[in-house]
């Protein structure tokens, strides 16, 4: 799910920020919630979709370029609606399935209880590799409006106080906490989370939608 922003677009608030793009915001009652981009290893998936079986199982497509990737005993996690995230472990890979698109199939087993309905159509990401030392932050600080992505840094003003700076950035894999942040940001940099921006500002509200 992407997280909007309203009614303030990104345009606007960086209006609101000035020429120098920065707002030093007023004095709070709460100290804002601030997280650091850090260096962390991260999980790199494998996206596919398919069928719920009537033994509990998962058949599942791989697209034509993760198909070499993905093998049996390889974690994953499954999604149906009205469920829980599921979480599956690859037990058969068919390679080839289709000689036309190059696509693989995968059969994936629930290893917490949770199952899918039989024939429920399902999504899943299956871990493939991991990424080591890529630059992340908490996912909530990230922030989605009209196709453009962007954090709030929380940089250190010339008079001591704190400014918050609307920073554009570009994003890669995810893990179930954190989002790669592929340029735009360094690792040292603060950035605000969503609920922190919220408190500062009370017309920057986020929602939930597709």
């Amino acid at each position: 799910m992407n997280r909007r922003l309203t009614p303030l677009t990104l345009c606007a608030t960086l209006a609101a920020c000035g020429k120098s793009g920065a707002f030093v915001a007023p004095p709070l009652a709460d100290t804002p919630t601030i997280a650091t981009a850090a260096l962390t290893d991260i999980p790199v998936r494998a996206p596919a979709y398919g069928i719920a079986l009537k033994d509990g199982r998962l058949a599942v497509n791989i697209e034509a370029g993760d198909a070499k990737s993905v093998h049996v005993g390889e974690n994953a996690t499954a999604f149906a609606s009205g469920q829980p995230p599921i979480s599956c472990r690859v037990t058969r890979v068919l390679s080839g399935a289709s000689t036309e698109t190059g696509q693989a199939l995968a059969w994936l087993a629930p290893t917490d209880g949770i199952h899918a309905a039989p024939n429920e159509f399902v999504t899943a990401s299956i871990v493939v590799a991991v990424k080591r030392r890529a630059l992340t932050v908490p996912k909530s600080a990230v922030l989605v409006r009209d196709g453009r992505t962007l954090v709030v840094r929380a940089d250190a003003a010339a008079d001591g106080k704190t400014a918050y700076v609307p920073a554009p950035v570009a994003t890669g894999g995810e893990s179930d906490a954190s989002i790669e942040i592929v340029s735009g940001l360094k690792a040292g940099d603060r950035v605000l989370t969503i609920g922190a921006i919220g408190a500062l500002y009370p017309d920057f509200k986020a929602t939930s939608g597709d």
